[in-house]
């Protein structure tokens, strides 16, 4: 590569949100820097470009990629040189324009919190066996399980059934062991810092915020809106469901369906990430796509499967 196209290379198109690939070979050209997912070639050119019979190649060149709908930009190494963040502003417009002109499926990314944003739920569960054990009751991780994506009311409950204890507690005294949990959660979470944010998730929100998506944020717990304070994302997201006006927890459709009207998306250009296999069903009982993020599969499978958020890439929903 000249250093006209390391440095495009290196320092914008390598890292940006929709992949570019170098040297793509269409029949008997080789294109300097291809966009598939927008069908845009950039090609810069050096001053071997610019004699009569470079510019007919070039003429002869561009037409042939036009053929297969390809556009082609071609830019001066001066440019580069002498203008690069301008260089850059203009690839990126384009690119906007023409995956705006496609239509994008893709319009919305909605998220759960816990376990998928932050790993807040090893706090859940510390908060829940630590009220469980003051009350003499049985709770484990693979009953933590069953607690993933459901309201604290609803998680409660859960417990005291598996614990033959349902009609135990007036709905009073559940009121006040709730908030004793949640007094318990507040006190965990208290030290969370931008750190704590989960691999890859930040990189996810800024390709998808680049392209122009809009991200929200779909839990049921209360404490939302604090911990995403503390995580310094809070900004980014452009609507966070408000978990009391929820009445019907995960596997019910209910949050991700507030979620795309509130920003006003269908709900088939809405991609939801959860970690739990209530949460799957709930996204597709609300007839998005989903992403699920170490998801033990019991029902619904997710459309996109990963081990960890570490694995989430925002070209391949593009691509």
């Amino acid at each position: 590569m000249t250093k006209e196209e390391k440095q495009l290379w290196y320092k914008f198109l390598c890292d940006y949100p929709i992949k570019f690939t170098r040297q793509k070979i269409v029949e008997k050209y080789i294109l300097d820097f291809y966009c598939s997912k927008a069908k845009l070639a950039i090609e810069l050119d050096g001053s071997q470009h610019y004699t009569p019979e470079a510019k007919e190649y070039d003429q002869k060149r561009t037409e042939f990629l036009q053929s297969y709908g390809i556009e082609v930009i071609r830019i001066p190494n001066g440019d580069v040189n002498r203008n690069f963040q301008g260089v850059c502003k203009y690839i990126d417009i384009r690119i906007k324009e023409k995956l705006k002109g496609k239509a994008m499926n893709t319009k919305a990314i909605i998220f759960d919190l816990d376990g998928v944003i932050t790993d807040s739920a090893r706090y859940h569960f510390a908060a829940w066996k630590e009220l469980a054990g003051r009350l003499g009751y049985k709770f484990d991780e693979d009953d933590n399980e069953r607690l993933k994506g459901v309201s604290r009311m609803d998680s409660l409950n859960i417990i005291l059934e598996i614990n033959g204890a349902l009609d135990a507690f007036t709905e009073a005294e559940k009121e006040a062991l709730c908030t004793e949990k949640n007094d318990n959660y507040v006190n965990l979470i208290g030290g969370v810092t931008p750190e704590d944010i989960l691999p890859g998730i930040a990189k996810f929100m800024q390709d998808a915020k680049a392209a122009g998506l809009k991200l929200a944020v779909a839990s049921v717990s209360k404490n939302a809106p604090a911990l995403l304070t503390s995580l310094g994302i809070i900004d980014q997201f452009d609507y966070i469901a408000d978990a009391r006006k929820i009445s019907k927890s995960k596997p019910d459709p209910e949050i991700f369906s507030v979620c795309a009207e509130s920003l006003g998306i269908a709900p088939e250009n809405c991609i939801g990430v959860e970690d739990s296999q209530a949460g799957i069903e709930a996204i597709k009982a609300a007839g998005m796509k989903s992403i699920g993020i170490n998801v033990t599969v019991t029902s619904v499978t997710p459309d996109m499967p990963l081990s960890s958020t570490a694995e989430l890439d925002f070209a391949k929903l593009v691509d």
